[in-house]
């Protein structure tokens, strides 16, 4: 969500709102200073809604969908319409199955080691 792209691939209507990683932490200027990503990259995409944020009822977390237009609102944890949010994944950190597949092995060798070895302490007695 932190550039037009990312706000056109969402689209316009998701027929709910959702919280999608925006946060105003304690002690920020309101109503509109220190919006932060939880991700960490830059705040330099904004697309609020005419008049937000608003800091109406202390509304610290970035909320989509509630206009129909896709632009944004500040809301705070409370609002029952906001039911999902959008998580943002980097597949780079993701390992291949073949690297699971050798980690596996290895593990698998460990502990067949581990067992000969107690075997022949056990027979060395």
């Amino acid at each position: 969500m932190c550039g037009a792209t990312s706000a056109g691939f969402l689209g316009d209507d998701w027929g709910n709102t959702v919280w999608v990683g925006g946060r105003q932490p304690a002690g920020s200027t309101e109503p509109a200073g220190g919006w932060t990503w939880v991700t960490g990259e830059a705040w330099a995409y904004t697309n609020w809604y005419a008049g937000e944020p608003n800091n109406v009822e202390d509304e610290p977390y970035l909320q989509y969908g509630r206009f129909t237009d896709g632009r944004w609102n500040d809301a705070n944890n409370a609002r029952e319409d906001t039911t999902s949010y959008i998580v943002e994944s980097d597949t780079t950190s993701v390992p291949e199955p073949a690297t699971l597949s050798l980690v596996g092995i290895g593990l698998a060798g460990i502990a067949a080691a581990r067992r000969l070895n107690k075997k022949s302490t056990v027979r060395g007695r």
